[in-house]
């Protein structure tokens, strides 16, 4: 089964090697491309991908808000979180918006694609640099859950 993929980064260079990257994986196929989150949302209710690959700072709109955005209008869509940021505040935030993985962009290409396939098999993942955060993100999914 081909996995659907909308990339966002505000980094155009960022995601053309990572286009590269992906074009070896026979399994992934990277439908979308947009560099802010309002751009995100419009491409994933458009395309109504498998799984969204969302970094957090980008313009117009952040990838919090565009999370939640595409969370409410897509809830089939999963997200998984590539980022720079690895402190609490932008992981928790980004679980309370609906995602279910956070990876660091230092996290190794192999190790994306293992989180890639967790993520759209609906298994939550986190970059051994943020797992220390597990417990709270639990409370935050389950708040999320609740509203």
């Amino acid at each position: 089964m081909i996995i659907r993929l909308l990339m966002v980064d505000d980094h155009e260079a960022y995601l053309e090697q990572m286009q590269r990257l992906f074009a070896e994986e026979s399994d992934i196929e990277v439908v979308g491309v947009a560099t802010n989150g309002k751009e995100a949302v419009r491409l994933a209710k458009k395309l109504l991908p498998d799984l969204v690959l969302m970094d957090i700072s980008m313009p117009v709109l952040n990838g919090i808000d565009a999370a939640k955005r595409i969370m409410k209008r897509i809830p089939r869509t999963r997200i998984l979180c590539l980022t720079v940021h690895g402190e609490k505040h932008f992981v928790l935030a980004m679980f309370r918006a609906g995602v279910i993985g956070y990876v660091l962009k230092e996290t190794p290409f192999e190790e994306l694609i293992k989180a890639i396939h967790d993520v759209h098999a609906g298994k939550r993942y986190l970059s051994s640099q943020i797992a220390c955060f597990e417990e709270e993100i639990v409370q935050a999914q389950s708040k999320r859950v609740r509203k």
